[in-house]
């Protein structure tokens, strides 16, 4: 239209290479690729089903009236789903760069304080194709709002995947509590009541050994009440030694 400050090779080289990054782009969003490992595509949950709607199924949940779909240009690409529209975007794009690639247009005037001048004909152009007219309407706020909305929907997927993996942190951790205090308990008190229960096996040993004859049969049933408890004592010798205590 006579506004562009790129002669024709730089123009159709920068188109070409903004629809180059568009393919991959969505192809990585997709199926993943060299810098995404999985695509939202293989994901499954609750949250990406909200991607599904938005992508494939129809309609245009990303305008702020989404019962209005509709296009000048292209009255059925909006309502079809956000992956149609954009594959509509890219067709566009490739049409365009091929129908005018060839297309003569004189330079742009790069001299300091030219004087831009309207091109009449182009400016009908822009109107009268299709897919010129599709690529400028609304200065692609379709595709841009509908991105926008997939970029909130894998936050929310970010979000829940962060709670999942703090959950498996938690439980993780309690695991380790519990094997902490199971292996205290085996080692320690296990072993500590083992100990005592070898030193009082080795003290009835040697009660056992003391010679019951040096003492009096009242301070052998004290002996035998404390150490051995293997039987009862004598009532009237328990309650003398209580007596006497």
């Amino acid at each position: 239209d006579g506004f562009c400050r790129l002669d024709k090779p730089a123009l159709v080289a920068a188109l070409a290479q903004s629809r180059a990054g568009l393919v991959t782009t969505l192809q990585e969003l997709r199926f993943g690729g060299p810098t995404v490992r999985t695509g939202a595509d293989q994901i499954q949950s609750a949250t990406m089903a909200t991607y599904d709607t938005v992508m494939y199924q129809g309609g245009c949940p990303w305008r702020a009236n989404a019962s209005d779909c509709s296009l000048k240009s292209i009255p059925q690409a909006a309502s079809a789903g956000l992956y149609k529209l954009v594959a509509q975007f890219i067709k566009s794009t490739d049409i365009i760069a091929n129908k005018y690639a060839s297309d003569a247009f004189p330079p742009p005037d790069q001299s300091l304080g030219g004087r831009v001048v309207l091109n009449p004909g182009r400016v009908r152009l822009l109107t009268a194709d299709s897919d010129v007219a599709f690529v400028l309407e609304g200065q692609g706020k379709d595709v841009l709002d509908g991105f926008s909305m997939l970029i909130a929907v894998f936050g929310r997927e970010q979000g829940r995947l962060f709670a999942l993996i703090h959950q498996d942190i938690d439980i993780a951790f309690g695991a380790f509590l519990v094997l902490v205090v199971a292996v205290f308990y085996v080692l320690l008190v296990r072993t500590t009541l083992a100990a005592a229960r070898e030193e009082l096996l080795r003290t009835r040993a040697f009660v056992r050994m003391i010679p019951s004859r040096i003492l009096s049969r009242e301070e052998m049933e004290l002996v035998r009440f404390f150490f051995l408890r293997e039987r009862e004592p004598d009532t009237e010798v328990a309650q003398a030694i209580i007596g006497n205590a």
